[in-house]
């Protein structure tokens, strides 16, 4: 066998385990499917199962709060408002071996949004969840005027500096990342929550 030929990685379960795993696919196949036959919602699809736990929170201090399940489309209403919402996983804030605190930990979350995409909104709320159990963490909800200005103009500057790149070498991959810590940085967030053990920022 050639040295210069990866080998590639494999898990193999025992068949135990692998049974097990059948067994809790078609419990959750069939959950999956009553879903959609009762509200046309596909609940495996990372967008809607994100919605559904900022939806879970945010509805607590935003009773008008709503969030729209067609794709390529506003992410949430309130009030008469869209909303664009981003949702993203951080590590735990533990370090794995010495568990420790991690140096970034609470401030390294980093949403997607896209350079040739829309991104000037009336309001934006920007989710943190564990990357491991999924659990909420931290609510960005950011709605006025001025702060809105300033995500735009941020991600403003971003999508320029990937137009710069783009011209040198050819990609259609568009993405640009609004930081953790450029918000902490940014924003003045004069109301902070909890609730549910999950930290809510807001500028109002």
């Amino acid at each position: 066998m050639s040295k210069s030929k990866k080998i590639k990685k494999t898990r193999y379960l025992s068949t135990k385990i692998v049974d097990d795993l059948v067994l809790r696919a078609e419990e959750l196949q069939k959950l999956i499917v009553k879903t959609i036959q009762d509200y046309d919602v596909n609940l495996t699809e990372t967008d809607t199962l994100s919605s559904l736990a900022i939806y879970k929170i945010v509805k607590q201090y935003d009773d008008d709060f709503n969030i729209n399940f067609a794709r390529n489309g506003e992410d949430a209403r309130s009030n008469g408002t869209p909303i664009e919402q981003k949702c993203c996983r951080v590590a735990d804030d533990l370090s794995n071996k010495r568990k420790k605190l991690r140096k970034q930990a609470g401030n390294d979350a980093a949403w997607i949004f896209h350079a040739m995409g829309d991104i000037e909104h009336e309001r934006y709320i920007l989710a943190v969840r564990h990357k491991t159990n999924l659990n909420m963490l931290r609510i960005y909800d950011i709605s006025t005027l001025n702060n809105c200005k300033l995500i735009y103009i941020e991600l403003l500057r971003l999508s320029d500096e990937w137009y710069k790149v783009v011209k040198k070498k050819k990609t259609k991959r568009d993405t640009i990342s609004l930081t953790e810590t450029f918000l902490k940085n940014t924003i003045d967030f004069t109301n902070k929550i909890v609730i549910d053990n999950v930290l809510i920022y807001r500028d109002v």
